[in-house]
């Protein structure tokens, strides 16, 4: 261990893990990386060889045992209606049924859409109830036959049924009038076998962190160097920083603002294989991504009655970051989807009938470049842009990207770019950047300075970047002047970057890029372009 592992895991006493046992497990077992970390943490928590290796067997055996392999659904059906019970790992919602008057739950994976349950579950994980809750889960399986024979009182459960007091009242009145059946003919006639809901949720234990003290780790906070705890944050994201100068560093904490900034816009053009999408799948699970394929409205806005039986909302009510994954292809399947897209990237709201509904998701648009970054900039008849989808190529869509991350300037993911050291566990990591989504520090730089030649969208697009780089890198709120400049310029350039090519593709309409900032106290004027901007002139 390095200097900077023994001091996260003094200020940090379990809520560390070291990423390279996750990634060792990671590539044998599809299982999301903070469902990973969760069993790393619970069973590798040490720093005696022997017992990490015991530890590290452990969690590959619950992983073979009970991670849902989509290939071996039936099978484990099988196992849990054989012996009684069974454990899974997977994503549970709960939704309710009206026509019963019932919550119940369902499994992503397993495929099991109706599991009867006890509201405690509920009121200890209201998360159930929106995006759902990874989880280790213990499952009954209640067959009506076994019920019978064994003459138990539905009313009154015998010691160790208590299962039972969670049937649903139809389930219930099925078997009482079994049961009288069976009582006055001594044998079971033409019956079904199985109940009409035979799944009961027996426990389930969260592979999710409920909460963060911030005031703990604001305090914390304090007793790192800027340039310490931003390493600290490339290691929780499972990435070796001493590989990485300062500039890719700094391009790589763009793509986590939008889980701590509301309604933020960000777009990434790039060459393959630079991890683009991989924060949005692996770091958090408050972010989806929709890779390939096209969306609808009703998938990102409406209330969609058909997804779970119920009126629920769209992505973005649903979810913090909603992704587009290789918008270099048709994303939307017609012209209303963009039109809704952008007066929600414009105002966090959008506008169904006669409603008006409110989100907070960030929206984040990725896709490839296949062409030299160098030849698009030599041709004055070419613009970044159009590597994307042709009904993306709106300048009014365009105009509303706050950040624009020049992809090509990450190399490409080598194996020794992946950290060997220790982080957050990612889980902790995630639910640090959601908490910081409540705070507000838009307005911090303007002790010291003020835009220069900025529009209103330039000055919004901005103060939200700033302020997402600030609640990462000084969640405590103490910034100096020298770091609020240093941020400030970040915010500046991916923001011109935008302004920079919306003039390539219409200079008629946009006859000037200039972006920059004034220092309040010396007076000085700053121009800040974008590094392909330099290199084109």
């Amino acid at each position: 261990m390095d200097r900077l592992d023994n001091k996260i895991i003094e200020l940090f006493p379990g809520k560390i893990v070291n990423k390279e046992l996750g990634q060792k497990l990671k590539t044998g077992y599809n299982a999301p990386s903070f469902v990973i970390e969760y069993l790393v943490g619970m069973y590798c928590a040490t720093n005696d060889e022997e017992q990490i290796k015991d530890g590290m067997q452990t969690v590959k055996d619950i992983l073979t045992k009970h991670y849902v392999r989509a290939d071996e659904i039936e099978k484990i059906k099988y196992l849990m209606r054989e012996e009684g019970s069974y454990k899974v790992i997977d994503k549970a919602e709960v939704y309710l049924d009206e026509k019963e008057d019932n919550y119940f739950m369902k499994l992503q994976t397993l495929q099991i859409d109706k599991i009867q349950l006890i509201p405690d579950f509920i009121e200890k994980n209201p998360r159930l109830l929106t995006t759902g809750v990874w989880g280790i889960i213990t499952l009954s399986y209640v067959r009506l036959k076994n019920l019978i024979e064994e003459e138990i009182d539905i009313q009154r459960p015998l010691d160790g049924q208590d299962c039972m007091i969670w049937l649903s009242e139809k389930n219930a009145k099925v078997i009482k009038a079994v049961q009288d059946e069976y009582s006055e003919n001594k044998k079971h006639k033409s019956r079904a076998d199985a109940l009409p809901v035979p799944y009961l949720l027996k426990d389930f234990k969260p592979i999710q962190v409920p909460k963060v003290d911030l005031e703990e780790l604001f305090e914390n906070r304090k007793k790192f160097t800027l340039e310490e705890w931003i390493d600290f944050i490339m290691r929780s994201c499972g990435l070796e920083p001493s590989y990485f100068n300062e500039r890719q560093k700094f391009l790589f904490l763009y793509r986590l603002i939008p889980f701590v900034e509301n309604n933020y816009n960000l777009i990434e053009l790039g060459p393959r294989g630079t991890g683009k999408s991989f924060i949005y799948k692996e770091i958090s699970p408050n972010a989806t991504l929709i890779s390939g394929g096209k969306t609808t409205v009703a998938q990102l806005f409406e209330w969609a009655g058909v997804i779970m039986r119920q009126n629920v909302l769209g992505l973005v009510n649903l979810w913090d970051v909603v992704g587009f994954d290789e918008i270099s292809y048709n994303v939307f399947k017609n012209k209303e989807s963009i039109q809704i897209l952008k007066d929600y990237m414009e105002s966090g709201s959008y506008s169904r009938g006669k409603n008006t509904r409110f989100a907070d998701a960030s929206m984040v648009f990725v896709g490839n470049i296949d062409e030299a970054i160098e030849n698009i900039i030599k041709d004055k008849n070419k613009n970044l842009f159009q590597w994307i989808a042709q009904e993306m190529q709106d300048t009014a869509f365009l105009e509303r990207i706050h950040c624009f991350i020049p992809g090509w300037e990450f190399p490409k993911m080598r194996p020794e770019f992946i950290t060997k050291k220790s982080g957050f566990i990612v889980d902790y990591f995630a639910e640090f950047m959601r908490s910081m989504r409540k705070y507000n520090y838009t307005d911090k730089y303007e002790k010291y300075f003020k835009l220069n030649n900025a529009t209103q969208r330039d000055s919004m697009a901005i103060k939200r970047t700033f302020s997402g780089l600030a609640k990462l890198l000084f969640p405590e709120n103490e910034v100096t002047k020298e770091d609020t400049k240093k941020l400030l310029e970040y915010a500046c350039e991916c923001r011109k970057r935008v302004k920079y090519n919306l003039r390539r593709m219409l200079p008629h309409e946009y006859p000037t890029d200039s972006l920059g900032y004034v220092d309040l106290e010396t007076g000085e004027e700053v121009e800040v372009f974008a590094k392909e901007e330099i290199q084109g002139n």
